[in-house]
């Protein structure tokens, strides 16, 4: 059930060998790649439809000159381009505010500890204060020691018995 078509020249030929033909040109052309200006426009307008989804004979397409078919490939490649650099600096300025509120929570906690320790130290101060009574009860043991073991008993003893004292 092939289909036959004349060329212009008069020869028959039948529709899979138009397909195969168009394939092995296709393929020659991406092969290729971009040698002259017929290949760029031809790449332009490839990639113009394929961005629009639109056909290669869209008569919108032939309204484009080769200038602007290239400005608004070059759009699309430097607005795709933002878009990866803007999700990177956000990207970067979520870990940067990370960053600081672990650094913002971390001295909080040293405040906090510090300040814990601060109020023990002041315990502890407050609990060894040797008061007035400890005093007299001190020194009335020491009064009573000398007069049995001698002169010499509690000279190696502080008589401060308070920092504040």
């Amino acid at each position: 059930m092939e289909e036959e078509t004349s060329r212009d020249d008069g020869e028959e030929i039948d529709s899979s060998s138009i397909v195969s033909l168009i394939k092995k040109l296709v393929r020659k052309h991406i092969q290729e790649g971009i040698q002259d200006l017929s290949s760029l426009s031809r790449f332009l307008k490839i990639w113009w439809c394929k961005y629009y989804s639109r056909p290669f004979k869209d008569p919108l397409l032939e309204t484009y000159s080769l200038e602007e078919l290239l400005y608004e490939y070059f759009y699309f490649i430097e607005e795709k381009q933002w878009q990866i650099e803007k999700e990177q600096l956000e990207g970067d300025k979520i870990e940067e505010d990370k960053r600081k509120d672990g650094l913002k929570w971390a001295e909080e906690m040293e405040k906090m500890e510090q300040l814990e320790n601060d109020k023990i130290q002041q315990n502890k101060i407050e609990n060894t204060n040797i008061t007035d009574k400890d005093k007299q009860w001190m020194e009335e043991y020491i009064k009573k020691n000398k007069e049995q073991q001698g002169e010499t008993f509690g000279e190696d003893i502080e008589e401060v018995f308070n920092k504040d004292g």
